[in-house]
């Protein structure tokens, strides 16, 4: 069976890193694992757009960033989404190309914010399309969309999306119901394809990241992934910000984005010597700078579905703080547990009060990790994950 695995945001790339990257891959490996034949289309590759693979600076000379600040905000949003229009269109023509050399039997797409290439493709060679989704993109990054694309164009886009797609993959139990009343969508081929990890490969060599940012003796509270402004990461630094005081804990933020440049004015705004900013960094090394954590956070995400990073973090066997969402209470023995590690979403204040406690009381750390970390590398693999793509696919082509 021959699979077009589709992903048409441009601003996205197959090995980029943070939680989509790893996310493709290990879903297009798990269905070569399985015998499919897969050919794979992501946006930012076809178009060589490489800004997701470098840290993001503000490299535009001095008049051109004067010229952009003096344009209103809702007009810069507004041309920011037009230009996926244009986007979609090369996109497509790219496809295209791939299409015209290939027999494919199915489409599984990623879907993206105000792309319908799946959706055109599936029409014009009568092909199957499966449509994988969080949900509420549209509602994630709202604030960094335009009013009238978010709330009309592109909306209407997305409802003709998930009306017109064979099948619609989600990426949590939590999900199913959630998309099905959100859509207005009335069959049941909406699909859990659940999140998952790889085994961790003990033998792999991890540097001394303690020793190369100085922090050996501090308690690290940390960061890992791509910033994105739907994770509310400014919650971390506004608690860091109230933690300034405590020599004894520091706030280590490993990843990069366009937001880079804006966290590290505040920490500077701030006179914030207590964070860290890494930067992107190789993929390999990931391994390491987990190590160097001792209490990593979630500051924010979909409420209806948990992270790539959550797992990972578990895996690796940090305690992990969280947003008091429902659908992480699957991953803590009690109740109790699973309050004592979150805080209100979207609550720096409370984020702070939580973060305070742990540290004052350390001793359930351990307990705590420990029966995430087995709950996750019992039931939270890749390989699980596979089982169920598989049967998603073997459905969709009856």
């Amino acid at each position: 069976m021959k699979v077009l695995f589709l992903a048409p945001d441009i601003n996205i790339g197959f090995n980029m890193n943070g939680g989509a990257g790893t996310h493709m891959r290990a879903s297009v490996s798990q269905l070569k694992k399985r015998g499919f034949d897969v050919v794979v289309a992501v946006g930012g590759d076809l178009l060589n757009k490489k800004a997701h693979y470098k840290n993001h600076t503000n490299k535009s000379n001095y008049w051109r960033r004067l010229l952009k600040s003096l344009v209103p905000s809702e007009l810069k949003k507004f041309f920011r989404d037009f230009k996926i229009i244009g986007h979609n269109k090369m996109v497509l023509d790219k496809v295209l190309e791939i299409i015209k050399k290939n027999d494919f039997d199915v489409i599984y797409e990623r879907s993206g914010y105000g792309y319908d290439v799946g959706k055109i493709l599936s029409e014009r060679f009568n092909l199957p399309h499966i449509l994988e989704t969080d949900v509420i993109m549209l509602d994630l990054i709202r604030k960094d969309t335009s009013f009238i694309f978010n709330k009309y164009l592109y909306r209407s886009l997305e409802h003709k999306k998930y009306h017109t797609a064979d099948t619609i993959v989600v990426q949590s139990e939590y999900s199913i119901d959630y998309c099905k009343k959100y859509w207005g969508i009335e069959h049941n081929k909406v699909y859990n394809k659940d999140l998952g990890v790889f085994p961790l490969n003990e033998k792999k060599e991890v540097k001394d990241i303690g020793e190369l940012y100085g922090i050996k003796n501090k308690f690290v509270i940390g960061y890992v992934g791509y910033f994105m402004p739907y994770q509310n990461i400014h919650l971390l630094l506004e608690a860091a910000k109230e933690m300034s005081n405590n020599q004894d804990v520091v706030f280590l933020l490993v990843g990069g984005g366009k937001q880079l440049d804006l966290f590290k004015k505040f920490a500077a705004d701030n006179m914030l010597q207590n964070i860290i900013f890494t930067g992107i960094v190789d993929k390999n090394d990931v391994l390491s700078y987990y190590n160097a954590i001792d209490l990593a956070v979630i500051p924010d995400c979909a409420h209806h579905m948990y992270p790539v990073k959550y797992l990972e973090y578990a895996q690796n066997n940090l305690p992990i703080v969280i947003p008091r969402y429902n659908v992480f209470k699957e991953f803590f023995e009690n109740e109790s547990s699973f309050k004592q590690m979150s805080f209100r979403p979207k609550d720096s204040s409370s984020l702070l009060k939580t973060m305070t406690k742990i540290l004052n009381e350390k001793s359930n750390l351990v307990e705590y990790s420990n029966f995430t970390s087995e709950y996750v590398k019992e039931n939270k693999t890749w390989d699980k994950s596979g089982e169920r793509l598989e049967r998603i696919l073997n459905i969709t082509l009856k």
